[in-house]
């Protein structure tokens, strides 16, 4: 397969995914100069080098091919052992430069043949539920099991934990069209589990709550989405990025 060079601005890092082909490993995604989506996959995320780890906002080169049996035209297949960290977007030019890539709704990325887009919702709702112990078991299971298949890459990690809560956004779109998604942004479960492990797990649930329920949606965020890879029709809740309204100069 030909050899492809990307250049690309990490926006997603999806929570740690236990997978039957590939061990364990992170959806990511992000932008090219120009705004144009990649999807990262697979990328065995705790098997990297410290110097290859990267962060959300970080430029990232690497090569990569196209996968055989992902038909989304944003998807890469990353060569693992080619992902090099390559800066940082500076934090005054976050916000103009993602505001050129939000869309308004749903319905207008499906049209224009996206896979991954970004929303600012309108209105959002954040809630937390306890995970069903059945559910909490098969999760748990299955990252041990990726944490054993991983030994056949020559590095043996610790499973993941899962969470043992769920987080969801029922939200409005700029159209006012209501959805209501599972939150699937690492970033979020690992801010529950540093707060509880700070404060307890009644305290970490406020604290969460505080951050994603109430400062981020007043002080502006975006959804990143991505759709399924067999279900090409449904959208899942990849990232939740902390974005101004408006760019202020006194926040600069």
């Amino acid at each position: 397969m030909q050899l492809n060079d990307g250049h690309t601005l990490i926006l997603v890092k999806a929570r740690p995914h236990a997978s039957q082909t590939y061990s364990e490993t992170v959806c990511c995604a992000g932008v090219d100069e120009n705004g144009d989506w990649a999807r990262l996959f697979p990328v065995p995320y705790r098997r990297l080098n410290k110097d290859q780890k990267f962060s959300r906002w970080d430029w990232i080169d690497y090569q990569w091919v196209t996968p055989r049996n992902d038909k989304r035209r944003e998807s890469r297949h990353v060569q693992e052992d080619t992902i090099v960290c390559s800066g940082k977007l500076p934090t005054k030019d976050k916000t103009p430069f993602v505001n050129s890539l939000i869309d308004p709704d749903l319905e207008t990325a499906t049209q224009c043949d996206k896979s991954l887009t970004l929303c600012r919702p309108s209105y959002a709702d954040f809630t937390i539920s306890r995970k069903s112990q059945e559910q909490f078991d098969q999760e748990t299971r299955a990252y041990e099991t990726a944490a054993k298949q991983g030994t056949l890459f020559g590095n043996e990690l610790d499973p993941i934990q899962p969470c043992e809560f769920s987080f969801r956004y029922k939200w409005v779109d700029s159209k006012g069209v209501p959805h209501s998604h599972e939150c699937a942004d690492w970033e979020t479960d690992a801010t529950f589990f540093r707060f509880k492990k700070m404060y307890g797990e009644e305290k970490a649930l406020t604290q969460i709550t505080h951050i994603f329920g109430e400062k981020y949606p007043s002080e502006g965020m975006v959804f990143a989405l991505g759709t399924h890879s067999k279900r090409p029709k449904q959208w899942l809740l990849v990232g939740v990025l902390r974005l101004d309204e408006t760019l202020q100069p006194s926040l600069i």
